[in-house]
């Protein structure tokens, strides 16, 4: 098996879009994030990093995985009862807590998924992930948690495959 930066990016766009949370899977600079309101939400967003070859045959790919969603101002939802009084005392005035709630959940099992997947002989997260909340990162009021993770790849390629002028 020839594994690839197109393998990997394919493989974390798989897992992204097949979890019932993900509406949208998008890969690219941190800078080109669609934030406006032609994006399907919650998206999950791939920002690669960099890449390590290392001399035992491996490769580390270096990612930014990013869930977020729209924050909604939940104040303007029309009649305040008891409910959203109480909501409003405990959680203020928007859906900030149930966006990070979601949105960290969806990050652990994507990241989980990599970590135990069937071919896991092909895609290691060896390190601990730290996920990170974030709210007004972007436009358009959104939040959710970004990870930094490394999945080891082998470098399977022989050295008679390759071919140098």
């Amino acid at each position: 098996m020839n594994y690839s930066f197109y393998k990997i990016t394919d493989f974390i766009n798989q897992v992204a879009t097949g979890h019932p949370h993900i509406k949208t899977f998008q890969m690219g600079g941190a800078d080109n994030i669609d934030t406006f309101k032609q994006t399907l939400f919650p998206l999950c967003y791939l920002v690669p990093n960099q890449a390590t070859i290392s001399v035992n045959g491996a490769t580390e790919y270096s990612f930014s995985l990013i869930v977020m969603d729209r924050v909604n101002d939940v104040s303007n939802e029309g009649l305040v009862d008891k409910v959203s009084t109480i909501e409003w005392n405990y959680r203020g005035i928007d859906n900030l807590n149930d966006v990070w709630n979601d949105t960290l959940s969806t990050l652990n099992d994507i990241v989980s998924f990599i970590q135990r997947n069937e071919e896991s002989n092909a895609y290691q997260i060896y390190d601990q992930v730290t996920c990170v909340p974030f709210k007004d990162r972007f436009d358009n009021t959104l939040a959710g948690w970004s990870a930094d993770i490394i999945i080891t790849m082998p470098n399977d390629k022989p050295a008679c495959e390759i071919t140098l002028s």
